[in-house]
């Protein structure tokens, strides 16, 4: 599988909505051998009504991104995981995952269609993927030998995702998008511009995820593809256990604050009371 061949047409449009058809059969085979797993499975998902292009194509260029990283997981968490297709695909070409757990609010449709027609000729995907509702802090933690991989992660959602990881001190990559001023300091808001937003909530971002012991790398998608190109990749580099640790602390000084802030309202309440006529 070489994705990037598929840049060299630059008159097919990588970001469209447009459900996969026979149409895109030809494109598909620039990059795709006959006897590729993922290509029998594109000839069942196309015509199905079950997979947009663009997302498509974007799950292709984040499995060849993180090929190394895939290539030694025996877990994968897809958050915000969608229909699913970065999680089965991997789970497809990389047969040491045993696990693909799917995290987002619903179960679509579309996840379903794709299970399906997929299994008809790998049928162990249904053993190894499996689909949970729910918000990203919900449920068990994850497990600290698992990969998590977040690639819609809109806005303050690349912070949930990293912050889920760091529970049990696991590995991640996310892809952001959408970032907003509220993600920066008040100083570092007061000067930001547009252009300059992007970089410098990355920048933020990663000297943050480097104090809870991680190492960052950065990887690109083709802008071809998504206008949210950067994957940021965060290993640990001390013991899981010792940035779980961390997280724990970090959580007990806010449960602590918050605490603080609601007994001291509550008591300027009381007083405030006891001083009206």
């Amino acid at each position: 599988m070489n994705v990037d061949r598929i840049l060299d047409h630059p008159d097919y449009n990588l970001r469209s909505s447009s459900r996969l058809s026979a149409r895109d059969e030809p494109r598909a085979r620039v990059w795709l051998d006959r006897d590729d797993p993922l290509y029998g499975v594109f000839l069942r998902i196309r015509n199905q009504r079950a997979a947009v292009r663009k997302e498509f194509y974007e799950a292709a260029f984040l499995l060849d991104r993180l090929d190394p990283e895939l290539r030694r997981a025996t877990r994968l968490w897809e958050m915000a995981a969608g229909h699913g297709m970065f999680g089965l695909f991997a789970a497809l070409l990389h047969r040491p995952l045993e696990e693909v757990v799917h995290l987002d609010k619903r179960r679509p449709l579309s996840y379903e269609r794709i299970l399906e027609l997929a299994a008809v000729d790998h049928p162990f995907l249904k053993l190894r993927s499996r689909f949970r509702e729910g918000d990203i802090a919900s449920g068990d933690p994850i497990p600290p030998d698992a990969l998590v991989v977040g690639l819609h992660c809109c806005g303050s959602l690349t912070d949930l995702v990293a912050e889920e990881a760091r529970r049990s001190g696991a590995s991640f990559a996310v892809v952001p998008c959408c970032e907003r001023r509220a993600l920066l300091s008040p100083a570092a808001r007061a000067t930001a511009r547009g252009d300059d937003l992007p970089r410098l909530v990355r920048e933020r971002r990663i000297e943050r995820w480097q104090s809870w012991g991680y190492a960052i790398e950065e990887r690109r998608l083709p802008e071809a593809v998504t206008a949210s190109a950067h994957i940021l990749i965060a290993k640990p580099r001390i013991a899981p256990s010792a940035i779980a640790a961390g997280a724990d602390q970090s959580r007990a000084r806010t449960s602590s604050a918050k605490y603080v802030n609601e007994t001291s309202g509550s008591a300027r309440s009381r007083t405030a009371a006891s001083l009206s006529p």
